[in-house]
């Protein structure tokens, strides 16, 4: 983190200055209270292309709640979208999920090509 600040807006008209992270992507909505200030990190996410569509799964964010009553959620996180619920994620528990995506992939993989065996490709 550096020497960076935000001015963060209340719902009440009143201002707050906050450090801000370099790779918070400076977007702060009104907030009722300072407890609410998020700083996030650009999203990731990966994009599908099939058919002339786009579809989107698993969006992630590095994100920081600086003034959450959680201790935890005051160090920065990442957040990710899976299965229709945001998760904070720890580093760890990061490389968990890369792992898991990875290994889900080669049985992907696998399932291609039993399809293309069957001759429907």
């Amino acid at each position: 983190m550096n020497a960076k600040t935000v001015v963060i807006r209340l719902s009440d008209g009143g201002t707050a200055t906050a450090a801000e992270p370099d790779w918070c992507r400076g977007e702060h909505d009104v907030v009722d209270a300072l407890a609410d200030v998020l700083h996030d990190g650009q999203e990731i996410v990966a994009r599908i292309h099939l058919r002339g569509r786009t579809f989107e799964a698993l969006q992630a964010s590095l994100t920081q709640q600086p003034f959450a009553s959680d201790p935890a959620a005051r160090r920065p996180y990442v957040s990710a979208l899976i299965d229709g619920v945001w998760v904070r994620l720890d580093a760890g528990e990061v490389l968990e999920v890369a792992a898991a995506l990875e290994a889900h992939a080669g049985r992907l993989r696998a399932l291609g090509g039993e399809l293309a065996g069957l001759g429907r490709t």
